[in-house]
């Protein structure tokens, strides 16, 4: 049964810290298993850039930091496109371990910890339950899509952690839950604006629901006011504009992503049906605010919506304390469910196979497939591309590369060129890395380099030397891309070496 206590006590839980060392491990564990992929390799260059030059400088003379064209550079060569919060994390944990993939993604599994007791506290002070707490927070340790998430050199971890905190300012009712607010708004719009502007408006919307008050009115006014300076650099407004599909379809796709990869459809229906407290309709109408968002935004991805991971913890919370009160074997049943299968988060979109549900793999037991990605790490395939370069290339010369250019960047420091760039490209490099697939036809991107190489390149002056498996970005956490095996039957890229 949901049992009421004294939150104060909250961090005196066994249980809790039991979560957080599993937590711990899971977030930890062969940490640097995996290549970097292309955006986790954006935020490791600009670290290494922040050890040299102090700043983010996308620029060395050589080799341009890019995925827009270009655009997020200023005129002094500086990152101006999104905020710093994550580079400099990356600057740290490669200071502290390495320039390396561990050392890029340390300072953020290290944070990444924090939100299983902070997501712990949070059930406790909003619904005074161990039960719910302890549920929640086995929710978050266990969820798989978090840890892959969290485990990211990205911004993903401390935005997470900010959001706990946010969402604590708001349900304390003290004057301190005003300034947690305005310090840890201020600081999630430094560590991603697009994020931080959605999950502070949806916040807005729903607190009518809890009584709004003074305190939190000077919250999200003091974090407006620090977040000022960050509008004009980033010059944020002006990154505005429609998404690519309507808004009503983005929204959908957002719904269903939540209720099959954050918090299971059934557990969800369940919430809604047995917990009529302000809180819980505070949480619902939170993400729905969030999804209405995030519908006219300019991109479609699954990262902007995991923001939500601790809202729906919670709601798991919730619903999993109901089932037991109602009945502790139905309860048992689900707990096993939610934790060692994917049968709950499958219901019902995954087994329609709707797109915005649709998985790379579709793992029957994610957490195992977790641990054994961990084991035995699959190989990127820009790490394939990194290693015959490595072995056969040499400092001086030139890779022309339509995708994974920051990666090659990262791990050979060769002139690595094309990509999502928007830079001039050579005629005659010394190598041509052709993917298989193609991430966007935009001006400067990577459709442009291929037709490049495919019109302007003398190809007989160039030799094929491997075609290894090529799947799309399997190092990325989104569902839609992530693999947690090697993937050996994709489509080859070629890798080509001019031979005279």
């Amino acid at each position: 049964m949901i049992v009421a206590d004294d939150p104060a006590g909250w961090w005196r839980d066994p249980i809790l810290w039991a979560l957080t060392a599993i937590a711990a491990v899971l977030l930890l564990w062969n940490l640097g298993g995996r290549c970097l992929w292309q955006d986790e390799a954006e935020t490791a260059l600009l670290g290494r850039s922040i050890l040299h030059y102090g700043k983010p400088v996308a620029s060395d003379g050589i080799n341009v930091i890019s995925q827009e064209a270009g655009r997020e550079l200023g005129p002094d060569r500086v990152w101006r496109w999104s905020p710093w919060v994550q580079f400099y994390l990356a600057a740290a944990g490669m200071k502290a371990a390495g320039d390396s993939a561990l050392g890029a993604r340390l300072p953020f599994a290290l944070l990444a910890m924090l939100v299983v007791p902070l997501t712990y506290l949070l059930a406790r002070r909003v619904y005074e339950s161990i039960l719910i707490a302890r549920f929640a927070a086995l929710a978050m340790t266990t969820s798989v899509w978090f840890l892959l998430h969290a485990r990211q050199s990205r911004w993903h971890a401390p935005a997470y952690v900010l959001a706990c905190l946010i969402l604590i300012g708001v349900f304390e009712k003290r004057w301190w839950g005003g300034l947690i607010v305005a310090l840890s708004g201020a600081a999630l719009f430094y560590t991603n604006y697009f994020v931080a502007i959605c999950f502070l408006v949806a916040i807005t919307v729903a607190s009518p629901l809890i009584k709004i008050d003074r305190r939190l009115i000077a919250g999200f006014v003091g974090a407006a006011i620090l977040s000022l300076p960050g509008v004009i650099y980033f010059q944020v407004f002006s990154k505005a504009g429609g998404g690519q599909t309507s808004g009503w379809t983005q929204f959908w796709v957002y719904v269903v992503q939540f209720v099959t990869f954050l918090a299971p459809l059934p557990l969800v229906l369940v919430a809604a049906w047995s917990d009529r407290r302000p809180a819980t309709r505070f949480f619902f109408a939170m993400t729905i605010a969030m999804c209405v968002m995030l519908a006219f935004a300019p991109w479609a991805m699954f990262r902007y919506l995991s923001v939500l991971f601790p809202v729906a913890a919670l709601l798991i919370g919730v619903a999993l304390a109901s089932l037991m009160r109602w009945n502790a074997t139905a309860g048992w049943v689900a707990v096993a469910l939610l934790v060692l299968t994917s049968v709950l988060h499958r219901l019902p979109f995954g087994y329609m196979q709707l797109e915005a549900a649709k998985q790379f793999e579709t793992p029957a037991f994610p957490l195992v497939a977790y641990v054994e990605e961990m084991i035995s790490p699959p190989m990127e395939p820009e790490c394939v591309v990194v290693d015959l370069l490595r072995a056969q290339g040499s400092p001086g010369e030139t890779v022309l590369a339509t995708y994974g250019d920051l990666v090659l960047q990262f791990y050979t420091r060769m002139h690595v060129v094309g990509g999502m760039q928007g830079q001039p490209l050579p005629k005659d490099p010394d190598w041509i890395v052709g993917r298989s697939f193609i991430r966007s036809s935009e001006p400067g991107k990577d459709f442009g380099v291929r037709r490049f190489v495919n019109t302007q390149v003398d190809a007989s002056r160039y030799q094929v030397v491997a075609s290894p498996p090529d799947p799309c970005i399997i190092g990325n956490p989104d569902p839609a891309f992530h693999s947690f095996h090697d993937v050996p039957r994709a489509e080859p890229m070629r890798i080509l070496r001019r031979v005279r």
